[in-house]
């Protein structure tokens, strides 16, 4: 059957990495004309033996009457060709202030990595015409090389426990290629009335903007799609770039650049350099205004503690680095202290951390000295034992180099009213175990979303 198909079956199979191919795949089908036509793709390469698990995400937005009945649709399909289907109902979010449609694609995403294995691939129907419609909008939004760069046929996928893949094989076609083979093959296929609104953007760019185009340059979705891929490239190699000089700028930890080495770049290298540096840490970029501002914190003084904040993200000047923060975090935590036996893992959720034991000749701390246990709290008043020295605390913090605003989000261990332990900085010399001691080692693993 697979050797009979037209050679429209060879290119979404060639757009599928080998590799990939046996991985457990879950296509987004909403029901309509590009995920049917893609689903059907899909189950002719799979009973070919050229695929392997295949499985259907369909997300219920609540937002329209038809929801129900998509749902239900979906299913059927799942019924007829032996395929699971999960329905995955969100709210999307209308007060967000970035619209209806981003709100909307933003809860699909979400829902897609909260069901998903790593190592899973996710299919998505996206086509050339969607290609060139992301490209006049980012246009129209002032976006820099990286707005402007194509969507990618596969690119990694953050899920809530690891990484996946997000794969797009049907960039190679246009949107009336579909439509022909969906009539040819006499497929049927549901239409979202929202898709005609256009006091939406992507509808007024669909069905407005680009048919003008189109009627004085006919291969216009063509020419925006290959735009779209060359400023893919200028964006690999500013990356390219940025990691070149990134080198040199590294200091000791993967939050910390050396202020001296970017003042010692022009202006636009500091700030691809920088921009490069959040992304490498899952951070969202600053607007380029924003980003503009960046010499004002790098020249000011090293005690000054200057800070540039947008939505998302902080850089922060201490002394000779400069720090990035995916948050404020400005307040010094009020999480009350805890007794801990040692006997378990203890869970900090508040401080995003999780303390663990291990035992180990002349290391950690002497095992003989805490039987009883330890208290556990961090820098506040209410949560210091009460004949702790603070002064004493300021000034080992001064001196490991921790900087002010992260001071009051780390784990101290007490034995009785002394200090015997910072986070994993620290281990007081006195309590250290020797050599030929049993030794407890205090670890720090960090969870997802600490600030440290």
């Amino acid at each position: 059957m697979f050797l009979s198909m037209d050679s429209w079956f060879s290119d979404i199979l060639a757009a599928i990495p080998v590799h990939l191919r046996k991985r457990r795949l879950h296509l987004a089908f909403s029901g309509g004309l590009d995920s049917t036509v893609l689903l059907h793709g899909l189950l002719a390469l799979q009973r070919a033996g050229e695929l392997g698990e295949l499985g259907l995400l369909h997300v219920h937005h609540g937002l329209l009457p038809e929801a129900d009945a998509w749902a239900e649709r979906a299913q059927g399909f799942g019924y007829e060709f032996g395929l699971p289907v999960q329905v995955l109902r969100v709210t999307v979010d209308r007060q967000a202030g970035q619209g209806v449609e981003a709100a909307a694609r933003e809860a699909r995403y979400q829902a897609f990595a909260a069901v998903m294995a790593a190592g899973d691939v996710l299919l998505t129907a996206h086509h050339l015409d969607d290609q060139a419609e992301t490209f006049m909008l980012q246009l129209m939004r002032g976006a820099g090389v990286r707005g402007l760069s194509a969507m990618p046929v596969l690119q990694p996928f953050s899920l809530v426990h690891g990484t996946a893949w997000h794969l797009r094989p049907l960039l190679h076609a246009t949107r009336l290629d579909l439509q022909q083979w969906a009539v040819q093959m006499g497929l049927t296929w549901v239409d979202d009335p929202s898709n005609t609104d256009i006091r939406m953007a992507r509808n007024l760019v669909r069905h407005e903007v680009l048919p003008r185009l189109q009627q004085h340059w006919p291969q216009a979705t063509q020419t925006l799609a290959r735009c779209a891929e060359r400023m893919a490239l200028s964006e690999s190699l500013l990356l390219d770039l940025a990691r070149l000089d990134l080198e040199d700028a590294r200091a000791e930890g993967a939050h910390c650049l050396s202020v001296v080495a970017l003042q010692r770049l022009s202006v636009p290298r500091r700030e691809n350099a920088v921009r490069g540096w959040l992304l490498e840490l899952g951070l969202p970029s600053p607007p380029a205004a924003r980003l503009h501002e960046l010499g004002r914190v790098l020249d000011a003084r090293a005690d000054a503690l200057p800070k540039l904040a947008w939505p998302g993200g902080i850089l922060r000047r201490w002394r000779d680095s400069l720090y990035a923060a995916p948050d404020e975090n400005e307040a010094v935590m009020s999480w009350p202290s805890c007794d801990w036996l040692l006997q378990q893992p203890l869970a900090l959720p508040d401080l995003s951390l999780r303390l663990v034991v291990s035992h180990e000749h002349g290391r950690g701390l002497k095992t003989e000295l805490l039987q009883h246990g330890v208290r556990v709290c961090v820098r506040h008043a209410a949560s210091l034992p009460p004949l702790a020295s603070r002064a004493t605390l300021t000034k080992r913090l001064q001196e490991l180099g921790v900087p002010p605003w992260l001071r009051g989000h780390l784990p101290l261990i007490y034995l009785d009213d002394k200090l015997i332990q910072i986070s994993d900085l620290w281990v007081l010399p006195a309590c250290r175990a020797h050599v030929h001691e049993r030794g407890t080692v205090i670890s720090v693993e960090r969870l997802a979303g600490g600030v440290i």
